[in-house]
C-alpha cells in the first residue's frame, strides 16, 4: 500500500489552469488517483460535486445529496448548498459519475483516518475525471461507478486504511509493466509513477517482499517500510496504553512514549518524555513544561528543537538584532509583515487571517470573481485563482462549473472534465490525458 502522504497530496493540491501535475503512487487503498489536464483546473472553491446511491425510482441519495429532476441529482455541502442556484445539478455522463466516486471516496478515507474533509476539499481532488476511472484499461462502467460511490459511506474503516477497496472497484486490464497513467487502469489497480507522467502498473508484492523498485507495490493489507524497502503488516492506529514503536503508530490525540501510546500533554503539565504539546501549547525549552505561546510584544516562544511559538493573533519577527519578538499581524492596507518560519530559517509574508500580501507589499482582502491573483488564498470563498488563457502568464478569480453551468465569460470557466459550449459547461468524454502522458 502506497503512503497515506501520497493520498493528502492528491486531495490538497490546488494546481492552476493549464498545467500538468501527477501526485501519489502504489495503490494507497485509492484507485482515483488524479492530476489536473491541460486546460483545466485541479482547485474547485466552495462549488459542489455529485455522490449517490440506488435509490427508488432511479433517484438517489447520498451523504447530503438529494435527488433532482429528471435523472439528474445534486449535491449539497454541509451546513449550506442542498440544490438549486446553491447546489449543482449533475446527470449520468462518465464526468459525473467519476466526481461521485472521487469525492464519496475522499469523504470516507479521511474520515476513517480521523481528519474528516468538506466536500469542497474532495473537490480538489476531481481534476483528472472522468479519465481518472475511464482511461485505457479500465473495466468501470457509469452505473458501476455511481453505485460503488454509494458503498464508501459503509466500507469499513480498518479495510480502506489498510488498502483494501470494495470489490465494485473492479481491476483494470493492464498488466505489469504496461504504461498508465491511473490506478484503475491496472489490473493491481496500482500505477507507479515515481518516474513521471507515465507511470508503468505495479506488481503487488508479499510480506517481507522488497517493494522499494520501480513497479513494485505491496498488496493490500501490508505497508512498504520506506526505511527497510519491504513489505510489513499494515498496523492501524493505536489506542491509549497500547504498546508503540513511533509517533505514526499512535491515534491523533495520543504521543508514542516510553513504548507507550498516551495522551499527548497539554497546558501546564510536563512534556519531559514527548518533547511536544497539544495545538494550544509548545514544550517550554527551560522547564520542559507545556506553555501558552506567547502574545504581541513578548518575545517568541522557544521549544526544545529551537522552533519559535507566538499566539495565534501574532507571528514572530526580528524586532531587535538577536532578538524575536511576537507582532500582532498587519490589518487591511498596513505593510506586511516579515514572519521567520517556526524554524527561524526563512522568512515569510504574514498578514491578518483572511489577507493576503499584494503586489504592493500591503495586507488586502481577496478578490471578487474577475479580480487579478497569483494564488487561491487571494480569492473569495467560492473562487478559485486560474490562469486567463493557455499561457498562463495572468491569473483571475474565477467560479468553476459543472453542467449547465454559464462559462466562457469573465470569472466563469469550466471544470477540467467539462467543455464549455455555447457559454455553459458541458461534460466531456474524455481530456485524452493518458494518451497526452503516454503517446
Amino acid at each position: 500500500m502506497g503512503a497515506w502522504n501520497d493520498w493528502l497530496s492528491v486531495r490538497a493540491a490546488v494546481v492552476a489552469l493549464g498545467t500538468l501535475s501527477f501526485a501519489g503512487c502504489g495503490n494507497s487503498g485509492s484507485d482515483s488517483n488524479t492530476r489536473s489536464a491541460t486546460g483545466g483546473v485541479s482547485g474547485f472553491g466552495g462549488a459542489a460535486a455529485p455522490a449517490e446511491r440506488a435509490g427508488a425510482g432511479g433517484s438517489a441519495a447520498f451523504g447530503g445529496i438529494e435527488a433532482g429532476a429528471s435523472g439528474t441529482h445534486a449535491m449539497g455541502a454541509a451546513g449550506g448548498m442542498s440544490g438549486g442556484a446553491a447546489g449543482l445539478l449533475v446527470g449520468d455522463s462518465a464526468t459525473e459519475a467519476c466526481i461521485a466516486y472521487v469525492v464519496a471516496q475522499c469523504l470516507r478515507r479521511t474520515e476513517c483516518f480521523g481528519h474528516p474533509s468538506t466536500l469542497e476539499d474532495c473537490l480538489s481532488a476531481t481534476s483528472g475525471c472522468p479519465d481518472s476511472l475511464f482511461s485505457d484499461g479500465s473495466t468501470r462502467t457509469i452505473a458501476s461507478t455511481k453505485a460503488c460511490a454509494a458503498q464508501y459511506a459503509r466500507y469499513p474503516c480498518e479495510k480502506l486504511n489498510a488498502g483494501f477497496l470494495p470489490e465494485c472497484a473492479t481491476p483494470g486490464t493492464r498488466t505489469a509493466g504496461q504504461e498508465c497513467t491511473f490506478n484503475a487502469q491496472c489490473a493491481s489497480i496500482s500505477c507507479d509513477l515515481r518516474m513521471g507522467e507515465c507511470g508503468q502498473c505495479s506488481s503487488l508484492v508479499e510480506l517481507g517482499a522488497d517493494c522499494s523498485a520501480l513497479g513494485l507495490d505491496c498488496k493490500p493489507g501490508l505497508d512498504c517500510d520506506r526505511s527497510t524497502g519491504h513489505c510489513v503488516m499494515h498496523v492501524d492506529r493505536l489506542p491509549e496504553g497500547a504498546p508503540c514503536a513511533g509517533i505514526s503508530a499512535c491515534m491523533d490525540d495520543l504521543f508514542c512514549t516510553k513504548g507507550v501510546c498516551a495522551k499527548t500533554p497539554t497546558l501546564g503539565m510536563s512534556c519531559a518524555d514527548t518533547g511536544v504539546c497539544t495545538n494550544d501549547s509548545y514544550c517550554g525549552i527551560a522547564d520542559r513544561i507545556c506553555a501558552a505561546p506567547p502574545g504581541a510584544g513578548k518575545p517568541c516562544g522557544t521549544d526544545a528543537s529551537g522552533r519559535s511559538h507566538c499566539s495565534a493573533e501574532a507571528y514572530c519577527s526580528f524586532a531587535e538584532q538577536m532578538q524575536t519578538v511576537c507582532m500582532a499581524f498587519p490589518g487591511p492596507g498596513q505593510t506586511c509583515g516579515a514572519a521567520l518560519n517556526p524554524d527561524l530559517t526563512t522568512s515569510l509574508i504574514a498578514c491578518a487571517e483572511g489577507l493576503f500580501c499584494n503586489d504592493s507589499a500591503l495586507c488586502a482582502a481577496p478578490g471578487p470573481g474577475g479580480a487579478s491573483c497569483q494564488g487561491n488564498g487571494q480569492c473569495q470563498t467560492g473562487l478559485t485563482c486560474a490562469c486567463n488563457d493557455a499561457t498562463c502568464s495572468e491569473h483571475s478569480c474565477v467560479t468553476i462549473g459543472m453542467r449547465d453551468q454559464v462559462c466562457g465569460v469573465p470569472g466563469a470557466i469550466c471544470h477540467a472534465g467539462f467543455s464549455c459550449v455555447d457559454g455553459r459547461c458541458q461534460p466531456r468524454a474524455s481530456q485524452g490525458l493518458f494518451a497526452a502522458a503516454c503517446p
